[in-house]
């Protein structure tokens, strides 16, 4: 299999995360999808091909990426929102309700992405 310098990752994680950004989202599945298969113990890809497949209008591929990332215990708030949406979008509400309940339990004890102090802290 072929092996990616920590340079060579980088400027694709940066490239996927561009393309995301830029409103090109099918084209930030590509190459996160990419990543997943090169190395595919890097669950960072996982997480970043689920935003991507999400903002594409695919949600089983979302759903997918976040069933490696459950399987490997990395559940978090993130987690929890994306696979509420996903679910949403195939139409199993009441597990995307139960996942939304879970997002927000989880958002009473966990610090958001901008460091900020969980919301019981803030109270």
């Amino acid at each position: 299999m072929l092996q990616l310098s920590d340079h060579e990752r980088d400027a694709l994680v940066l490239l996927g995360h561009f393309f995301l950004n830029q409103g090109h989202a099918d084209r930030a599945l590509t190459v996160f999808s990419g990543l997943e298969v090169l190395e595919p113990g890097r669950l960072e890809h996982a997480r970043a091909s689920a935003v991507a497949a999400l903002a594409t209008g695919r949600p089983e591929r979302a759903l997918l990426a976040l069933e490696r990332l459950a399987l490997a215990g990395l559940v978090d708030a993130t987690f929890h929102l994306a696979r509420a949406l996903a679910l949403g979008e195939v139409g199993r509400s009441e597990d995307a309700q139960a996942a939304m309940r879970a997002w927000l339990g989880s958002r009473v004890t966990e610090p958001n992405s901008a460091g900020l102090p969980p919301l019981e802290a803030a109270a």
